[in-house]
């Protein structure tokens, strides 16, 4: 299973967490025919990230033509 982090952190702004599933991979993750993602892994960072730690989430599909940037403390992979 290959999924990566992305946070977005400024003082004015509400905390940002992407995160990129793979898009085939139901139901644990897989890519909804209007372009979204659902599953059972989305499921799990929503509740977990976004409902108890109050992050607004963004998920991604890594497979399906979409740059995904990592940061890792101030470096960007």
């Amino acid at each position: 299973m290959i999924f990566s982090f992305s946070v977005s952190v400024h003082a004015e702004e509400k905390k940002t967490f992407s995160i990129a599933y793979m898009g085939h991979f139901a139901p644990i993750s897989q890519k909804t025919k209007g372009g979204g993602m659902e599953g059972i892994l989305i499921d799990m960072m929503n509740e977990a990230l976004g409902k108890r730690l109050g992050l607004s989430i963004s998920h991604l599909c890594s497979d399906c033509q979409q740059k995904v940037t990592v940061c890792v403390g101030s470096a960007t992979i």
